[in-house]
């Protein structure tokens, strides 16, 4: 059940890389657990507590800082 998923997420992400080039595509790569955070909150029941948050400000800082190069 997750051989498909995992499958197709790895073929999409190789394929925006082959398409935007690695420098452009590499602070996406640290969005990921934003995301997961995310999608955790309505589909598990996940409560969002402070240390989401601080993670969620220091991964938009460090995605910011990256593309401002």
């Amino acid at each position: 059940m997750g051989l498909f998923p995992s499958l197709a997420s790895y073929l999409c992400w190789h394929r925006g890389v082959a398409l935007i080039g690695p420098a452009a595509s590499g602070p996406f790569l640290h969005l990921m657990p934003l995301f997961s955070a995310a999608l955790a909150v309505p589909l598990l029941g996940e409560a969002v507590r402070p240390f989401h948050a601080l993670g969620l400000v220091l991964i938009l800082a460090g995605v910011a800082m990256a593309g401002r190069r």
